[in-house]
């Protein structure tokens, strides 16, 4: 007899997008009002990332336009071994 341990892992994608019209209509938000609520739905952006707190400088991406979309990726990895089970061993000589 011998104690086996069986664990699983399972890994999740998920991603969140946001299309031009979205950025939009956030920054044309009564509570946001950027350009006093007149951002034009066919206004180009300047896309930057600013990585931590700053100090490695700015990244500046490409401009973001009215076709275009963001999106954001991320996985979680879940692993379970809790399952414990006890099953006949083969030893093969």
């Amino acid at each position: 007899m011998a104690l086996k341990k069986e664990s699983t892992r399972t890994t999740e994608g998920y991603e969140f997008r946001l299309t031009h019209d979205d950025v939009v209509d956030l920054m044309n938000d009564q509570q946001v009002q950027l350009n006093n609520g007149n951002v034009s739905e066919d206004q180009v952006f300047e896309f930057s990332l600013i990585k931590g707190t700053g100090a490695g400088g700015e990244i500046r991406l490409r401009q973001f336009k009215p076709d275009d979309t963001l999106i954001f990726r991320f996985n979680v990895v879940t692993q379970d071994g809790t399952a414990e089970t006890v099953n006949d061993l083969d030893v093969v000589a």
